[in-house]
């Protein structure tokens, strides 16, 4: 809770520096390196001789890292995004929306949880972790666009595939009034 809620703050003051794509990127990026990190823990104490035990300490430390990197950038910044790129008409269905899909997609990885680590093995839960994380990079710098500074009409031009929106608005101001 502590971690989360000093990630939060930090993630605040950071977002007047950085944009929210970076924000993003960023937490995804830190988030995955630690599900790796997991994994590879994991998949070392139950398929090798080494003796990874006394290293348990690595686990602890990789879940705070993770929940204050996913409190940087991912739970924050990701809310944030999300209600800039709708409008008003239709935000409070795509929250609904998107709430139902993160609550069924969290029921499936719990459903899964323990099957996965019982016939895979538990570091295969963490790898699609970290997989999904490197999605979420490639993603967020295909698609989502930089919502910092710009006003919902900027974005839907953005959404909607307008390039030069705001030189081209520029122009027009410049030819009408010239």
């Amino acid at each position: 809770g502590l971690v989360s809620l000093l990630s939060s703050m930090v993630s605040v003051l950071l977002s007047v520096h950085f944009n929210r794509r970076a924000l993003i990127s960023f937490s995804s990026a830190g988030c995955g390196v630690t599900m790796v990190l997991v994994a590879i823990w994991f998949y070392m104490s139950s398929n090798t001789d080494i003796k990874v035990k006394r290293y348990s300490d690595l686990l602890f430390i990789c879940l705070i890292l993770y929940n204050a990197t996913f409190s940087l950038g991912l739970g924050p910044v990701g809310t944030s995004v999300k209600g800039e790129l709708f409008p008003a008409n239709v935000k409070a269905m795509c929250s609904s929306f998107t709430t139902v899909l993160v609550a069924i997609t969290s029921f499936i990885l719990n459903k899964f949880f323990l099957i996965f680590a019982q016939y895979f093995g538990m570091y295969v839960n963490f790898l699609i972790y970290a997989i999904s994380c490197l999605f979420t990079i490639v993603f967020t710098l295909t698609y989502v666009p930089e919502t910092q500074g710009k006003s919902l009409e900027e974005i839907q031009m953005i959404l909607q595939g307008v390039k030069n929106h705001t030189k081209k608005s520029t122009d027009d101001v410049v030819q009408k009034t010239g």
